[in-house]
């Protein structure tokens, strides 16, 4: 089980699904509740932190991570990406 954030992709072992704009995180925490509310045990949650290939941090961008749930850690997240793509500013 993953209790804490590991900051490689999810293929390579680690918990990260994506990085993204921090101007973005309102419309993330916004997908993530709606998510959630058919999704109780998500697993997704947001890092303040973000890092390129080289381990190197990215000052402009948070990242999404999966953690701490065995149900959906390697499931499809399309559900996801599609409330996502239905909110209609980034700025929430």
């Amino acid at each position: 089980m993953k209790n804490m954030l590991i900051h490689e992709n999810n293929i390579n072992g680690g918990t990260l699904i994506t990085n993204f704009d921090k101007q973005k995180v309102f419309k993330y925490i916004v997908a993530i509740q709606l998510f959630a509310a058919e999704n109780p045990n998500h697993g997704l949650v947001i890092s303040h932190k973000a890092y390129n290939k080289r381990k190197e941090p990215i000052e402009s961008c948070y990242s999404l991570h999966m953690v701490e749930n065995s149900e959906r850690e390697h499931d499809d997240l399309s559900e996801f990406w599609n409330i996502y793509d239905s909110i209609k500013h980034d700025n929430y």
